[in-house]
């Protein structure tokens, strides 16, 4: 937003110039106008510039996110995806995590069982001691 007046002010510095230049015959006034066209050129180079990164930037994220989108859905989907980016020998991991994504949100079970009895148990415990 604060670049858009950026570019208003600088334009319109740059008509108050030529209107300084052609009607009031301030010949030393070009001067300004030179600063101005520089700075306009600057702010132009830029925008380019940001254009170029963003035009390869975004549609690599939308792409991706599209990819990834129903990876979140199921844990079997999740396996499924893991196991296609990182080999088979990364099954157990994606097992582990399948669980946060749609699955019982258990995956302390799959990691240790015996400690997933004490957390059990503790949370048995605190909830029934209202």
């Amino acid at each position: 937003m604060y670049f858009y007046g950026l570019i208003m002010g600088v334009s319109v510095l740059v008509l108050f110039g030529v209107m300084f230049l052609k009607c009031f015959g301030f010949i030393k006034f070009r001067f300004c106008l030179y600063f101005l066209c520089l700075i306009i050129f600057l702010i132009c180079l830029v925008t380019y510039l940001l254009s170029i990164i963003f035009s390869v930037t975004l549609p690599t994220l939308f792409y991706t996110c599209e990819y990834f989108k129903s990876t979140f859905s199921t844990p079997t989907k999740w396996t499924s995806t893991i196991i296609d980016l990182k080999g088979t020998s990364n099954t157990e991991l994606a097992n582990h995590f399948a669980q946060c994504f749609g699955g019982s949100n258990d995956f302390i079970t799959y990691v240790n069982p015996t400690l997933s009895g004490y957390i059990t148990n503790l949370k048995r415990s605190v909830f029934n001691s209202k």
